[in-house]
């Protein structure tokens, strides 16, 4: 067994996953898996700068086993199930690539 299989399934240790959406150009994926955390200041570096506003950014940790096969990326959006959404500045793999935290900013409506 690869350490991806191994892993994939590990959203359902946490209490707080969330089912939410993630669109990108190349189309919509539904039922993610994810999981709303607080920034962390190596990903705030990553947009130049703009951690003065950490308030508007979070980080998803989204679990690629329910992205039916797609890459979270810049530009890409992330709507919660209450129709917040949140636009991805930044994207790094995690556990053997199972996850991805995606850096997000709050789109003002």
């Amino acid at each position: 067994m690869s350490y991806y299989d191994a892993l994939k399934e590990n959203w359902r240790a946490f209490g707080d996953i969330e089912q939410v959406t993630y669109a990108d150009a190349a189309g919509e994926a539904s039922d993610v898996k994810a999981r709303l955390i607080e920034p962390d200041q190596k990903m705030l570096s990553k947009v130049g700068g703009l951690a003065a506003f950490q308030g508007d950014y979070a980080t998803f940790i989204v679990w690629d086993v329910s992205l039916s096969g797609k890459k979270p990326a810049g530009g890409g959006v992330i709507t919660q199930a209450d129709g917040v959404k949140w636009t991805v500045q930044a994207v790094e793999g995690a556990q053997w690539k199972t996850q991805w935290h995606c850096l997000c900013i709050r789109q003002v409506t």
